[in-house]
């Protein structure tokens, strides 16, 4: 199932271990090389709002990692990887690196640098999205490179983050290195675990024309893991500068029929000027084998008519991993 989480040194296990199929290279006593990719072709089916419909075959984004991970002595293991994105239909020649970080961890947790996933999208986000690519629609948050994350030990269940993002791209009137910060609790009992997030924004548009804050983002969710179902809630509060807050009101599940996963997921988004949206997702995958995985999905997005984007998807897929 999609949303795992407990601290989960996310990043450690999440390049590497983010394939099982990964290939480990020992070198020396206490260093680790590890080769990784995924390869994602797709079929999708587009219906645009304002009429604009696309149909496309082509790669999700397949990626290829390199990783190393050295134990230093006194607990501490250091860690780095890269990814290339890459089109394996040739649709384009370009390689491109796609992400990269380096971390440190031990008995005081971990500390990541680089590209790192938004603490806000892992807690409140991922808990009600078990999609490839039908995900219903999610707060704008910080933008997830020039990373700083400290992940804090597990004390008895309750674990925290704190991330922040730095950034010296600015506008004409700005010339100050600006930050981000990023905030969550965990706390987990039983088959429970419960969450609370917060990004303030405050370099959320630093990679465009220019630097733009915008008001933050608070979220709370919960989810139960009753074994073969997985049950997810969320509800997140999004402030804008330009007065039209919007919040998100989601439910989730998951059910491991034992050769895959059912799932579906529904939302409410309320805004304060414009329409309101009840948005729903459906999916199912099938395993092939280990690391090698087919998938369906459907979303509708409840779109107005004439609205720039898209209002259902439908996309089947392939997933392997080595």
């Amino acid at each position: 199932m999609k949303n795992m989480s407990k601290l989960a040194l996310v990043v450690a296990a999440g390049m590497a271990a983010s394939s099982a199929q990964a290939i480990d290279m020992e070198v020396g006593e206490n260093t680790v090389l590890s080769v990784y990719g995924e390869v994602l072709p797709r079929f999708t089916i587009e219906e645009g709002a304002d009429g604009n419909d696309t149909d496309e075959f082509t790669d999700d984004g397949s990626i290829v990692g390199f990783a190393a991970e050295r134990e230093l002595g006194n607990g501490l293991t250091a860690y780095t990887y890269i990814e290339f994105a890459y089109n394996f239909f040739g649709e384009d020649s370009d390689v491109e690196r796609d992400a990269s970080a380096f971390g440190l961890y031990g008995d005081f947790g971990e500390v990541a640098l680089g590209d790192i996933d938004n603490v806000f999208e892992d807690l409140i986000t991922d808990a009600t999205d078990p999609f490839e690519n039908a995900s219903l629609d999610g707060e704008s948050l910080t933008s997830e490179d020039k990373m700083i994350t400290y992940y804090s030990p597990d004390f008895g269940g309750f674990a925290y983050r704190v991330q922040t993002r730095i950034t010296d791209e600015t506008d004409s009137d700005q010339d100050d290195l600006e930050l981000s910060l990023m905030a969550g609790i965990e706390y987990s009992f039983d088959n429970i675990s419960l969450h609370a997030a917060y990004d303030n924004r405050g370099s959320e548009n630093a990679l465009d024309s220019g630097f733009d804050s915008e008001d933050p983002v608070v979220g709370v969710a919960a989810v139960i893991d009753l074994d073969v179902v997985e049950l997810g809630a969320r509800y997140a509060m999004q402030g804008n500068a330009d007065g039209n807050d919007i919040d998100y009101a989601g439910v989730s599940a998951v059910f491991d029929y034992g050769n895959g996963d059912l799932y579906a997921a529904f939302q409410e988004v309320s805004k304060d000027v414009g329409e309101d949206q009840s948005q729903f997702a459906f999916g199912a995958n099938f395993d092939l084998a280990d690391g090698f995985y087919m998938y369906a999905e459907y979303g509708s997005y409840d779109l107005v008519t004439g609205d720039d984007g898209t209002d259902t998807i439908t996309e089947v897929g392939l997933v392997y991993e080595y």
